[in-house]
C-alpha cells in the first residue's frame, strides 16, 4: 500500500515537473523569437516553441487537466472555415486544397479547439508532404458502426507516404520516420513525432478514433471518427441551404435598402463583414449574428462602397481578396473623414512579423491570423467597443475647446477642431442649433449624427449642450459673473433650464458648482 502510494506521488511529481518545465521554456522562446531577425534563427526557435506547446498539451492530457468543452452547432460550417484558412499557406507550397462533403450540415456536440488543434495539425502535415501541383483533400460523412452514428473525417493528400513499416509508429510519441525525403521537410511533425500523438490524444479525449493508411510515392490518408451526440448547448442556429445560397450569390443591394436595414434594430452594434470566402462569412455570421447586426461585401472595393454608406461600428476584413484587397480597403477608409473612426480588424492566413506590420500601418485596428477561435475573435470586438467607450469618457472629461483626444486620428481631431471653432463663433446664439452646425461644417445630417455619436457618444443636440455646459464651467470657475450672466453667455435664453441641464451633466446645481470652485 506504502508503495503504491509512493509511486503515485512520484507520478505526481513528474507530471507537474513535466508542466512547470515546459511552461519554463515559453517565457525566454518568446523573447528569442522577439529578437530574431535572421530567417533560420527565428524559425527554429518557432519550431521549439510549437514543441514545448505540443509538450505541454500532453502533459495536460496525462494529468488530466485537460477539459473537453462541448457545445452543439454545424460542424461541417466549422471544418470549411478551418480548411479555408489553410488555402493562403497552400497556394504558397503551389498545391490545392479541396473541402468535400455531400452533407450541407450536421449537428453535434464537439470541441471547437480541440478541433481546430486537431484538423490544423492534419492539414499541416498534409501541405508539408505533399510536392508542388499536389493536392489535399478533406472528406467530411456521416457513417453508422455498431449502432453508432459517427462524423467521418478524412484528410488524404498525393505526397510523398508512409512505408508500411513504419505506418503504425505515426501516432507513438517522439517516433523519427527513416524516410529520407521526410528528413528535409522543415518542421516536419512526423520527424519530431509529437504534432500526431497530440492529435491521437486529443481524438481518444472526445472519445474518437483515428487511424492512417498510406503508399510511399501516392501518398497519406487519416481517418478521424468521432461519435455524433447532441446533448450540449446549441450555441447558434445555423443557416439553412437556401440561405447559405444566398450568402454566395448575393449582389450589391442599393442604397436605400442598405439604409434600411440599417434602421432596423438599432439597439445592436453594426458590423460589416468584408470576405471573399462565402464559408468564412457563413462562419463569422455563426459566431457573431446574436450579439450584432451583419452586413457583407464580397471584396475590398464593395466594402469601402458598403462602409460609405452604412458607416459600421466595426469592419472585419479579409486581406487576400479580388479588385481591391483588405490593406487597400483599411488604408482608403481610414483616409476618408466620413470612415476614419471606424475601427478595422484584417483577417489573414499570413502570419509573418512583416505582414502584421503592413496591416498596422494601414491603419488596422486589430490583427487576427486565421484560423482564429471564436472566443478570441469576440474579446477582439469587445476591446474596440471598449476603446471607443474610454474615449467618451475622454472627451467627457476633456476641456471646452480640446480635440486632441487620446485615441483621436488626425483626421478625426481636425473634425472636432473645426466643430468647436465653429461653435466657439456661435457660443453665445441661442438660436444655434444642429441644422446650422451642419450647414457651416458643409456636411449631411447623417454623416454629422453618426460622426459626433462615434467620437463623442452624444449626438449633434447633445454636442452642441455639451460645448455650452463646458464653456459654462470654465467661466464659473474664472469668475465670470452671476449665473444669469453665464447663463446668456453661454446661448442659454432660459435660466431654468440652463441650471437644470448643467445639473444633469455634472450632477450639481451652478451655484453649487460656484461654491465648490471658489
Amino acid at each position: 500500500m506504502a508503495e503504491a502510494k509512493r509511486l503515485h506521488e512520484l507520478d505526481s511529481f513528474k507530471t507537474r515537473f513535466y508542466t512547470n518545465i515546459t511552461h519554463e521554456f515559453i517565457t525566454p522562446l518568446t523573447i528569442i523569437l522577439g529578437l530574431a531577425k535572421d530567417v533560420i534563427i527565428k524559425r527554429n526557435p518557432s519550431s521549439l516553441l510549437q514543441l514545448v506547446n505540443q509538450m505541454l498539451d500532453l502533459s495536460k492530457i496525462e494529468s488530466g487537466t485537460l477539459k473537453v468543452n462541448l457545445s452543439q452547432s454545424n460542424i461541417i460550417a466549422y471544418l470549411k472555415y478551418l480548411t479555408e484558412t489553410f488555402h493562403s499557406l497552400a497556394e504558397n507550397h503551389q498545391i490545392t486544397i479541396h473541402f468535400i462533403s455531400e452533407l450541407h450540415e450536421i449537428n453535434m456536440d464537439y470541441d471547437k479547439d480541440k478541433i481546430l488543434h486537431i484538423i490544423t495539425n492534419l492539414l499541416s502535415n498534409a501541405v508539408k508532404f505533399t510536392p508542388k501541383g499536389g493536392n489535399i483533400y478533406l472528406l467530411v460523412d456521416q457513417i453508422i458502426d455498431n449502432n453508432q452514428v459517427y462524423l467521418q473525417v478524412k484528410v488524404k493528400d498525393t505526397g510523398i507516404g508512409i512505408p508500411n513499416e513504419e505506418l503504425a509508429l505515426i501516432f507513438d510519441r517522439f517516433y523519427q520516420t527513416n524516410n529520407s525525403i521526410s528528413k528535409h521537410s522543415e518542421n516536419s511533425d512526423f520527424g519530431s513525432g509529437l504534432g500526431l500523438a497530440v492529435t491521437k490524444e486529443l481524438v481518444l479525449l472526445l472519445k474518437g478514433e483515428i487511424l492512417a493508411n498510406s503508399k510511399v510515392g501516392r501518398g497519406t490518408e487519416i481517418i478521424l471518427k468521432l461519435p455524433i451526440t447532441q446533448h450540449a448547448k446549441i450555441i447558434n442556429e445555423e443557416f439553412d441551404n437556401d440561405v447559405l445560397q444566398e450568402i454566395r450569390t448575393s449582389n450589391k443591394p442599393e442604397k436605400e435598402v442598405i439604409q434600411q436595414e440599417v434602421n432596423q434594430n438599432n439597439s445592436m452594434s453594426l458590423i460589416l463583414i468584408v470576405e471573399d470566402s462565402a464559408d468564412v462569412i457563413y462562419y463569422l455570421k455563426t459566431c457573431l449574428k446574436y450579439d450584432y447586426k451583419i452586413e457583407t461585401a464580397s471584396n475590398g472595393n464593395e466594402g469601402i462602397n458598403k462602409a460609405k454608406v452604412l458607416v459600421p461600428d466595426i469592419i472585419i476584413s479579409d486581406v487576400m481578396m479580388p479588385i481591391k484587397d483588405g490593406y487597400t480597403l483599411c488604408y482608403e477608409l481610414k483616409s476618408d473623414i466620413l470612415t476614419s473612426h471606424i475601427p478595422i480588424i484584417l483577417l489573414t492566413a499570413k502570419a509573418m512579423l512583416e505582414n502584421r506590420i503592413e496591416g498596422l500601418e494601414a491603419g488596422a485596428d486589430a490583427y487576427l491570423t486565421k484560423p482564429f477561435d471564436k472566443v478570441e475573435l469576440e474579446a477582439c470586438i469587445k476591446n474596440l467597443m471598449m476603446q471607443r467607450e474610454r474615449l467618451w469618457k475622454s472627451y467627457r472629461s476633456a476641456k471646452v475647446n480640446d480635440s486632441t483626444l487620446k485615441g483621436l486620428s488626425i483626421q478625426d481631431s481636425k473634425f472636432i477642431e473645426k466643430a468647436h471653432n465653429i461653435l466657439d463663433r456661435y457660443k453665445s446664439d441661442s438660436d444655434f442649433n444642429g441644422e446650422k452646425l451642419l450647414k457651416e461644417l458643409g456636411v449631411s445630417r447623417t454623416f454629422l449624427h453618426v460622426k459626433l455619436k462615434a467620437l463623442t457618444g452624444k449626438s449633434t443636440t447633445e454636442f452642441i449642450r455639451v460645448y455650452r455646459l463646458k464653456y459654462a464651467a470654465k467661466l464659473i470657475k474664472n469668475g465670470y459673473g452671476n449665473l444669469t450672466e453665464i447663463s446668456l453667455e453661454t446661448g442659454f435664453a432660459n435660466q431654468s433650464y440652463f441650471s437644470k441641464a448643467f445639473k444633469d451633466y455634472y450632477g450639481v446645481s451652478p451655484s453649487t458648482f460656484a461654491k465648490e470652485k471658489s
